[in-house]
């Protein structure tokens, strides 16, 4: 059954047709005793979507996360769950960052900053 959204729009990068395809390349590391991870993806279209993170811990009760996405508007993915603002994994880039502070066994401070723009 081919892929047909009405034609408005906000419907002009969305994927169309009888097939769609994405390609992506995962990796991990530990560099400097902090865990970087990250995915680069691109669809049949072109579009592309980019995500790098990593993790540190400076102390054993003090992390701290960092996260950055750059999604193209003509990417698409029908099975994302990608850590974004909107409701689709399209047309955002993006920086998070994570603070967890571990006062005792029972207490913790999380502190968390998402900027983004929508383009």
């Amino acid at each position: 059954m081919p892929i047909e959204k009405r034609w408005l729009p906000y419907n002009y990068y969305a994927p169309r047709g009888k097939s769609f395809s994405n390609a992506s390349f995962d990796f991990k590391a530990n560099i400097f005793h902090a865990y970087s991870f990250g995915e680069f993806a691109i669809n049949q279209t072109n579009g592309k979507a980019f995500l790098m993170g990593i993790m540190k811990s400076f102390d054993p009760r003090l992390d701290m996360s960092i996260i950055y996405r750059n999604i193209n508007k003509s990417y698409a993915s029908f099975q994302s769950n990608a850590l974004i603002r909107n409701g689709s994994a399209n047309n955002e880039t993006g920086l998070f960052t994570c603070l967890n502070f571990q006062l005792d066994a029972r207490h913790r401070i999380e502190a968390y900053h998402d900027q983004y723009l929508n383009m």
